[in-house]
């Protein structure tokens, strides 16, 4: 069994670099790929593989001697290790990844599917591990989209809990546990393309009070959400232009057929940022409630009339009340 696994054992070491390595690499990165996939069935599908690559370099089905137990636990304590320690990395290393233990759930599933499964499929071995060689790396990618509006959500529930930070009302404040959001659904993160709006003239934007910032149209995002065309209108601000931090900072507000329903009547927001090329991914899981939603003391800018989509957008911030 030794001879075995020093001959076919580089494959499934490997993919397990691949795996940690895939998932430390930090969040700008992978928001580029565009990889749209529910992530706890590809955390099944990866464990699968990834332990069923294992019993079979440890020769579970060449040397019959070995007892097929004794390769189960090798292989489970590999596999299942591996997978925590994912978790603890991307929970406690600044690396702006979040752990997740139900994600580790369906990792032990997958493998337990593996000991099930993997036996009736070894005439096909050859198969097998060249899917896993060519889609293992989108497959761990993918869990990235969930994960984000995760993070998202809880810095958003950091801030509005934070007094210094918070644009809830004092009353408000004193009695706030936790913002109420749509369920995370990686549908309503599609991939959009750009139609740049060159040199377009500055305009007053009316908000909900008598100050009127500057804003000009950078762009048109089009995309398909739910097999059908959208377009949204992408604006940037006069004054954060000249601020390095925020030089970048593009502005994207919206309407949709659930204001004034499950969602504030005045539309929501989601921040964007200069993209590199003409494509910008748009997570409406990411969309939040202007303050004045929460503390009619703030100025918010009111949504143009173009920026209405004709759908319901069940993502991102619920309405406060």
């Amino acid at each position: 069994m030794k001879r075995n696994f020093l001959k076919r054992g580089w494959l499934p070491v490997v993919a397990s670099i691949l795996l940690v390595w895939v998932s430390l690499i930090p969040l700008p990165f992978l928001e580029k790929i565009p990889f749209d996939a529910k992530d706890k069935v590809l955390h099944f599908i990866a464990y699968f593989l990834l332990a069923g690559m294992y019993m079979w370099a440890l020769g579970y089905f060449v040397h019959h001697k070995v007892r097929p137990q004794g390769i189960r636990r090798i292989t489970f304590t590999v596999t299942a290790f591996l997978g925590g320690i994912i978790e603890l990395l991307q929970h406690y290393l600044p690396i702006n990844r979040y752990g997740d233990w139900f994600d580790f759930f369906f990792d032990i599933v997958g493998i337990i599917a593996a000991f099930i499964l993997f036996p009736m499929m070894h005439r096909k071995i050859f198969t097998t591990l060249v899917f896993v060689i060519l889609i293992l790396p989108g497959m761990v990618s993918a869990q990235n989209a969930p994960e984000d509006a995760r993070a998202f959500q809880d810095t958003l529930n950091a801030e509005y809990a934070n007094p210094k930070t918070s644009p809830l009302t004092p009353e408000d404040l004193a009695k706030f546990k936790k913002l109420k959001f749509f369920k995370i659904d990686t549908t309503y993160r599609v991939k959009a393309k750009l139609v740049k709006v060159m040199d377009s003239p500055f305009f007053k934007m009316p908000t909900t009070t008598d100050r009127l910032p500057e804003y000009r149209l950078w762009a048109v995002a089009v995309f398909l959400l739910h097999g059908k065309e959208y377009k949204l209108n992408i604006y940037q601000n006069k004054k954060l232009m000249n601020h390095p931090e925020y030089s970048d900072y593009l502005f994207l507000p919206f309407t949709d057929l659930t204001n004034g329903k499950s969602t504030y009547g005045g539309g929501r927001y989601i921040d964007l940022r200069i993209p590199d090329g003409d494509t910008i991914i748009i997570d409406f899981n990411k969309a939040y409630n202007p303050y004045c939603a929460y503390n009619h003391k703030y100025s918010c800018p009111i949504v143009p009339e173009d920026n209405f989509l004709d759908t319901e957008i069940r993502a991102g911030v619920k309405k406060f009340k």
